[in-house]
């Protein structure tokens, strides 16, 4: 296992496409398979396939023209054509900046890194989990 800048400008391509609002950026980005998988904080925020491309892009993007993701410093690993990243990336927005941590897996195909999963979620401690 090595530390892989590519996979690390992959996990950047993708919040700068989110932050710009770039649906068909963020598209391009992900494997086009019905393994690719992509998870957010809600719980009904579980996209398998192209759930994610055709329904979260244009539901969240269309509607909010972007989001004000700020990234951290991914950190990318790769083993062959498989790689993947961590960061601590923040939401800004004018009145509320909340922290999240972002972890996702790509695979390299035709010399291109793109995305399988990606998992975008807000830390709680298991007191505030179990306090419900």
């Amino acid at each position: 296992m090595e530390r892989s800048p590519e996979v690390e400008q992959l996990a950047m391509a993708w919040l700068a496409a989110m932050k710009a609002g770039d649906t068909v950026a963020v598209a391009s980005l992900f494997v086009e398979n019905e393994a690719t998988t992509v998870i957010g904080n809600g719980a009904e925020q579980w996209f398998t396939g192209d759930a994610y491309i055709t329904k979260r892009l244009d539901d969240s993007l269309g509607e909010h023209g972007g989001i004000p993701f700020e990234p951290g410093s991914p950190t990318g690993w790769a083993a062959a054509d498989t790689g993947w990243f961590a960061d601590r990336v923040t939401l800004v927005f004018p009145a509320k900046t909340i922290p999240l941590r972002m972890t996702g897996v790509a695979i390299r195909q035709d010399s291109t890194w793109r995305l399988v999963q990606l998992h975008v979620s807000a830390a709680v401690s298991d007191e505030d989990l179990l306090a419900g």
